[in-house]
This record gives C-alpha cells, sequence and structure tokens, in this order.
C-alpha cells in the first residue's frame, strides 16, 4: 500500500509535465522505505501472535500497533494446561501503546503461552507520514537520470533511510512512528 499518492509528490514538488509511471513506482518504493525505516506497517491487517510469559505478568505488549480490535486471546497455550479464552471486561486494552493488560491475575507464565489475535494499523495514514513519504519520493525523482532513477542510486538511497541517515525534516515526521522495541 503506498503511503502518499503520485499526486501528492507533483504538488509538493511543483512538476510540471511529470512521468507519472516513475512516479507511481516513486511512491511505492518510498513508501517501503519509510515502513523499513519505521519497522512497521501502517495499513490495517488481522495479527495473530503468541507471547512469552514470566512469572507475575499481567501485561503483554503487542507487536503491532494501534489497536482497533481485539477478536481473541487466549491463555496458557502450549504449556500443558487447558487454553481458557479471556473474555474481553477481563483485560483492559490501551489501543494507542497496544498493551493488554489483566484487571485481576496474571497470565500462565511460559514460552508462547498467551495467543492474541487482533486487527492493528491506521486507517488513514499519518499526515506526517504521509509527509516524510512525500518528501522522500520528491527528493528520488529530482535525482533521477534520463526520466529513470538509476538503481544504485535508489539503492544507495534506501538503504541510507532505512539505517537511519534520513534527512532531519523526514527524520523529525517519522520519529513518533518508529517502533519503541526496535527503535
Amino acid at each position: 500500500m503506498a503511503l502518499c499518492s503520485a499526486d501528492d509528490v507533483v504538488r509538493y514538488a511543483g512538476l510540471a509535465d511529470p512521468d507519472w509511471d516513475l512516479l507511481d513506482a516513486l511512491t511505492e518504493r518510498a513508501s517501503a522505505a519509510v515502513e523499513d525505516y519505521c519497522h512497521r506497517r501502517f495499513a490495517v491487517e488481522q495479527r495473530d501472535e503468541r507471547h512469552d510469559v514470566a512469572n507475575g505478568m499481567d501485561t503483554v505488549v503487542l507487536r503491532h500497533y494501534p489497536v482497533g480490535e481485539v477478536t481473541a486471546v487466549y491463555d496458557a497455550t502450549g504449556v500443558g494446561s487447558a487454553v481458557r479464552l479471556v473474555g474481553a471486561a477481563e483485560y483492559i486494552l490501551d489501543g494507542e501503546a497496544g498493551t493488554l493488560q489483566l484487571a485481576h491475575g496474571y497470565f500462565t507464565p511460559g514460552r508462547g503461552s498467551v495467543r492474541a489475535v487482533y486487527k492493528a494499523g491506521y486507517d488513514r495514514v499519518p499526515a506526517a507520514v504521509q509527509q516524510a513519504t512525500v518528501m522522500i519520493a520528491a527528493d528520488w525523482y529530482r535525482t533521477r537520470t534520463d526520466g529513470r532513477v538509476a538503481s544504485e542510486a535508489y539503492d544507495g538511497y534506501r538503504a541510507q533511510y532505512v539505517l537511519g541517515a534520513l534527512p532531519p525534516a523526514v527524520a523529525d515526521l517519522l520519529s513518533p512512528y518508529k517502533r519503541r522495541d526496535l527503535a
């Protein structure tokens, strides 16, 4: 999913008579670079994951956020005891932070003992993420050669962007959206 449109890049860069095919390709590539840099996907997607739990843990941190809907939470999966479906009234969801906390008690300790099935992502791409993607695509468009982006130049830019060598204005826009556990 592109995080911006070719039209957005044209308006931002003030392009006259743009190469639309190239812009479409660049918005896809810039979107991938932004998602790689932030270590996350922005579209709403169904997730199904297991979490390791230590003794005395009442909270699990989901790998993707914001969380829009929890389909199911299972406790004691794969640890030899009966699997229990945790009711929605038994946990507190902080969708923005992506945490599930039991209202009372603790999860069963064990490797992969908690399973969460949920939907996470943004219904609308945050404006700052969209703007950062536009800025990257416009930068790449300006560096094209004979109407095409040299693959070596693109790969070099993408590697720099993914490794964190972003222009300060782009990095500032994306910093609130980088996954906190991988940043």
